[in-house]
């Protein structure tokens, strides 16, 4: 997934936002790679934001019972 290299590269080097808001279609692995996200942001000392997310994603987020690992990134909800 090349998105998810791109934004594993840019949350290295420095706090970073993701706008969800063009994505129309979650499944499990888009959750996979924002857990992803969140933990390597963080691994490195830096802030994930993620905003516009869908209430799809949060659907899936609460059916695997991992919301509460994503609310501490999330602008909007």
């Amino acid at each position: 997934m090349a998105v998810d290299k791109e934004v594993k590269t840019a949350i290295t080097s420095h706090d970073y936002i993701v706008d969800l808001s063009a994505i129309e279609e979650f499944d499990s692995s888009a959750i996979a790679a924002a857990l992803n996200w969140v933990r390597v942001a963080q691994s490195e000392g830096n802030q994930l934001q993620l905003i516009n997310v869908p209430e799809t994603f949060w659907k899936l987020a609460d059916l695997y019972r991992i919301r509460h690992f994503l609310d501490v990134s999330i602008a909007n909800r």
